[in-house]
């Protein structure tokens, strides 16, 4: 039975992990050292590429992060905390008259996409890259593709598979991120609509690194004259805890943290306020709703990453709804209580002292 109840809990500690890995496109995998940024270019742009490496090699010691991941989130965040519009409608098709963070996080995360600049090219890649010479591919029009499907899955999600509220719990408690969106409005300008009729490898290439830049970030790191870059900085220190929720939610820091993030988007309420007991119910039901959720978006991506005649397969996301009181979460309720009760009573148990307390029949208190 211990083993069931460790299993268990790394099972609930792995469904937040899952629906945070398929929401924003981070991979499982630990990638500790990405480096070699291309360029036959000027001096000053040199600087500046070494300023970057620099700034993303200083978070790299602070969170399990590859150079990539690390370089893409700082300028995720920077389009959230600046509250920059999504791409226009004519770019990206109608939007929904409201978003929640949690699919404008989602959107930019795919608009970024698969774009890496610390990825060694060929020599040949490169002189291509110098050239007017027009190309068959647009890599800026299947990002954009992309983020106007996973915008529509995660509007999905919350409204017929996650709990009302628990969406901005997973915001708040898991990731970090206190920002509202405001709904700005696109510009009138939308770069995005410009660059999906660029053929040409030289201007999707300066595209790229103009849009996709994190200047912004690395500035404020070369302003700062502290140990740490953002220290007394209330932009960058939302950048650290959403760094941080990231590495916890995406198993980076170990099971164990994961677990603790679940437990604080069980006890939070729609506001985002914790409570320092949550009912056990609501851990299995979270877990199980999470997973379901995660399971649809790996499905929806799945079916994004096939070959573009591929596209258009329906992924039925009325298979993925909660039931609303299985036979199986009730069992599982029992075993995590059972397994409290033997912890309270000084059983100990595997994984260690969670710290349950009963002052209620069901419900535990947040873990050590």
């Amino acid at each position: 039975k211990t083993q069931r109840t460790q299993s268990m809990r790394t099972a609930m500690a792995t469904k937040l992990r899952h629906l945070v890995l398929n929401c924003c496109g981070t991979s499982s995998t630990y990638y500790p050292s990405e480096t070699g940024i291309m360029g036959n270019s000027t001096s000053s742009a040199e600087e500046s590429q070494a300023n970057e490496r620099a700034f993303v090699r200083s978070l790299g010691d602070r969170y399990p992060l590859g150079d990539a991941e690390l370089r893409k989130w700082c300028w995720v965040h920077d389009r959230l905390a600046s509250v920059a519009p999504l791409p226009s409608a004519e770019a990206m098709g109608p939007l929904p008259p409201s978003l929640t963070l949690l699919s404008v996080l989602a959107s930019w995360s795919t608009i970024y996409g698969d774009y890496n600049p610390y990825i060694r090219r060929s020599s040949q890649s490169q002189a291509h890259a110098q050239t007017n010479t027009t190309t068959t591919t647009n890599p800026v029009i299947n990002r954009v593709d992309n983020a106007r499907t996973s915008l529509e899955a995660i509007s999905i999600v919350e409204k017929n598979i996650l709990p009302n509220g628990l969406s901005a719990s997973i915001i708040q408690c898991a990731l970090g991120l206190s920002l509202k969106p405001k709904g700005k409005q696109p510009s009138a300008n939308d770069p995005i609509q410009s660059a999906k009729s660029l053929t040409s490898a030289k201007e999707i290439f300066a595209f790229e690194r103009s849009y996709y830049s994190i200047s912004s970030s690395v500035n404020q790191y070369q302003s700062s004259s502290d140990a740490s870059p953002y220290d007394n900085a209330s932009t960058s220190q939302s950048l650290e805890d959403f760094l941080e929720g990231l590495s916890s939610s995406c198993g980076r820091r170990g099971s164990r943290a994961s677990l603790s993030k679940l437990f604080a988007v069980s006890s939070s309420d729609n506001s985002g306020r914790r409570d320092a007991k949550a009912e056990a119910s609501d851990i299995i039901r979270t877990a199980y709703c999470l997973s379901l959720a995660a399971s649809y978006l790996k499905r929806v991506a799945a079916n994004m990453n096939k070959p573009q005649n591929g596209k258009g397969e329906r992924v039925d996301w009325e298979d993925f709804v909660p039931k609303s009181n299985p036979e199986e979460m009730q069992s599982m309720v029992g075993s995590l209580l059972d397994s409290a009760t033997k912890q309270r009573q000084g059983g100990g148990g595997m994984g260690g002292n969670f710290g349950f307390d009963y002052s209620y029949t069901a419900t535990a208190a947040a873990p050590n």
